[in-house]
């Protein structure tokens, strides 16, 4: 079971998503905070934290940095598809597409460019 915290500032969108995550047989939302501080000072622990990064108070960048290095951390460890999924429990075609939406947002064409992205920001 993946567990999952929601972070974002607007009710319905936390509720949505928290409903939408839930209905998974293989997701079970931990926790629901409006606010980066809220998140920080929980001591709910999670695999995923699905963060707004547009956070009043605290941006949700200034919150990831205080949350510290995750681990496994999908692809900037240099992992690849099959492991990941096998540290996650998900299908390997699953993690195949989230790698190509991560470098698709990140307007970039590998996962080396993807992790140096990352370790710049």
């Amino acid at each position: 079971m993946i567990r999952v915290q929601v972070v974002d500032d607007h009710a319905l969108v936390r509720e949505g998503i928290a409903l939408i995550q839930g209905a998974r047989p293989d997701l079970d939302v931990v926790g629901q905070y409006a606010s980066g501080p809220e998140l920080l000072g929980s001591s709910v622990e999670a695999d995923v934290v699905l963060l707004d990064l547009y956070l009043p108070g605290m941006d949700g960048l200034e919150v990831l940095r205080r949350l510290g290095p995750a681990s496994p951390r999908v692809l900037g460890d240099g992992l690849s598809n099959k492991d990941i999924a096998a540290r996650l429990r998900l299908a390997e075609r699953t993690v195949k597409v989230h790698v190509g939406n991560v470098l698709a947002k990140l307007g970039v064409t590998s996962r080396t460019q993807a992790a140096l992205v990352a370790r710049d920001r």
